[in-house]
């Protein structure tokens, strides 16, 4: 009977283990099958990315992979596809998904993951990969110029430079490679350099496309914008709709003088390229200059003299077209000094762009005075003009409302003209001129000469440093208690000026200003000038800001009385652009 059941048992098990091996056999056949599928699959998608039919090569691509969800090459083809595809987040998960099934990749694959890494943003990573594959011997003019590029955008500008000048080393025909190392000579706010850099390029290599770009980009980082608009008014005509070019197209009319063309390039930009986020935030800010803005604020000065000023205004202005700006704008003055008055004023004006090298403004105000009907109007107007990138001349004139507390009460009023010259020989040393000629209602008049003389030192994010020289002339053919008027007057002061960003949305500028004073029937005074700006703009259409200052120089106060003196203000106010 044992033997009978052992034998049954035998033979039970043996049928079990045939059927188990038919299941085993099948299930194989089931994943041999599903893998030639997957296989078909992705070898189709291949032949539709290389025909340029990328998204339809993904949508195979994801039909395939659930039937061979771990196959390397599979992966691999769509990882590299889905790069193409510029779809660079989804590539690097796939990606991190391929090594950790198979850490050895080769050298073809790694430039492809190089590229989204260094594209979807994690620049790190693609810098590690680039130099793995020069480790070995890559030395492909497209792996030097990544790894450049992975070093500039890191933040690292010496060592992209070099990494450049070893692409240039490999292929000196290269013409973007030279155009990396102009760049980053941009980056190191080398922008001499890295104009004469572009410049021997073009030489060497005339009518490069790159060269040309970099070129005019560094011109428009000089604000030598005329320049970059002549260079862009010759482009060939292949270039015509490049991205970069347009970009800087809108950067030079924008601050070149044709605003029009601006905004139509803008416009232009936002429509060709609606996925790329630096476009659309250009067009955005370009919307939002060229439309209008809402302006509020509050200021509050007093000095040792006993005055107390409150002003209170509003401007609204609005762009009738890009290159002509209406404003209107009220103001309401409140003024104490032993005794309190008060005046409005109401504005209107217009800027406008005539052309490149020349804009023109003009205003008129109603100031009412609070006691009675008495009214004043005033207004002014001028040109300024562009004779190169590195000269402008400004020439004005008009009728100004007399704001010291005396003049206020007598309702003084002074005709002027004004004349300034700018020179910027340079992207870091600008120098100006000013002569102004007064005639005022109670007859006295006034001859004032500003000097000033800037010169950049450091210039980086945080922190932009600048040293310079301020000279102040002027003098009056008679003196008069409605307002500060000695017979002669000059300053000379040291200044320090620092300005930057001290996190994305806030910005700072302080100034801090000494020196010396002189005038008629005084000691010699030393004078220290400090003052101090905030700007806060969480978003492109809000800006609010702050300023604080306190002053030492008679050149500030508005009275005749001599005594040291010392005036202190404060102001806010914010900017609310909308298109």
């Amino acid at each position: 009977m044992r033997k009978t059941f052992s034998l049954f048992r035998i033979s039970v098990c043996c049928v079990a283990i045939a059927f188990g091996g038919v299941g085993v056999l099948r299930a194989q056949a089931t994943t041999a099958d599903s893998t030639r599928q997957a296989a078909a699959l992705a070898e189709q998608a291949t032949q539709q990315a290389r025909a340029g039919k990328t998204e339809d090569a993904l949508a195979l691509f994801r039909q395939a992979l659930p039937l061979a969800p771990n196959n390397v090459p599979i992966l691999r083809d769509y990882a590299v596809i889905l790069g193409w595809g510029e779809h660079y987040i989804e590539a690097t998960k796939v990606i991190r998904q391929i090594v950790a099934l198979e850490p050895e990749q080769p050298d073809w694959a790694l430039r492809e993951y190089a590229r989204s890494y260094l594209f979807g943003g994690d620049t790190k990573a693609a810098l590690d990969m680039l130099n793995t594959l020069v480790s070995r011997g890559d030395i492909s003019e497209t792996v030097l110029m990544r790894r450049a590029l992975a070093l500039r955008w890191l933040g690292q500008p010496k060592e992209a430079q070099t990494a450049y000048e070893v692409a240039q080393e490999h292929y000196p025909k290269s013409g973007a490679a030279r155009a990396g190392a102009v760049y980053s000579l941009g980056d190191q706010n080398k922008l001499s350099e890295a104009l004469r850099t572009a410049e021997a390029g073009l030489r060497d290599l005339p009518g490069d496309p790159e060269l040309l770009k970099a070129k005019i980009k560094v011109l428009n980082w000089m604000s030598r914008h005329l320049e970059a608009e002549q260079m862009l008014d010759g482009i060939p005509v292949s270039l015509e709709n490049d991205r970069e070019i347009l970009e800087d197209l809108v950067y030079a009319a924008r601050w070149g003088g044709d605003p029009g063309t601006a905004a139509r390039t803008a416009r232009r930009l936002s429509a060709d390229f609606p996925d790329n986020p630096a476009t659309k935030k250009l067009a955005r800010q370009i919307d939002l200059e060229y439309g209008a803005s809402l302006a509020p604020g509050f200021r509050y000065i007093s000095d040792s003299d006993g005055l107390i000023d409150r002003t209170w205004s509003g401007e609204f202005a609005v762009h009738l077209s890009p290159a002509n700006e209406l404003r209107t704008g009220y103001l309401y003055r409140e003024l104490w000094q032993g005794e309190s008055l008060f005046w409005r004023r109401y504005d209107l004006g217009w800027t406008g762009v005539l052309s490149r090298r020349v804009r023109a403004y003009a205003s008129g105000s109603d100031v009412n005075y609070g006691t009675g009907s008495t009214h004043r109007i005033v207004g002014d107007g001028g040109f300024a003009f562009a004779l190169s990138d590195s000269a402008r001349i400004t020439a004005g004139g008009g009728t100004i409302a007399m704001d010291a507390f005396r003049a206020t009460q007598n309702h003084v009023t002074a005709t002027f003209a004004s004349g300034d010259v700018t020179l910027a020989p340079s992207t870091f040393t600008q120098f100006q001129a000013r002569y102004a000629r007064y005639d005022f209602s109670d007859g006295v008049k006034r001859d004032r000469i500003d000097l000033e003389a800037l010169f950049q030192v450091h210039s980086q994010a945080r922190l932009k440093l600048r040293l310079g020289w301020r000279s102040n002339l002027m003098w009056h053919d008679g003196a008069t208690s409605d307002f500060y008027s000695p017979e002669t007057f000059q300053s000379h002061l040291a200044l320090v000026q620092m300005s930057g960003r001290i996190v994305r949305p806030l910005d700072y500028s302080v100034e801090v200003a000494g020196g010396w004073q002189m005038e008629p029937g005084t000691p010699l005074e030393n004078p220290i000038q400090v003052s101090a700006h905030l700007a806060w703009h969480p978003t492109d259409n809000f800006r609010a800001l702050i300023e604080v200052g306190r002053t030492t120089s008679s050149l500030d106060r508005v009275t005749a009385d001599r005594n040291p003196y010392t005036r202190r203000v404060a102001s806010v106010g914010i900017v609310y652009s909308f298109h």
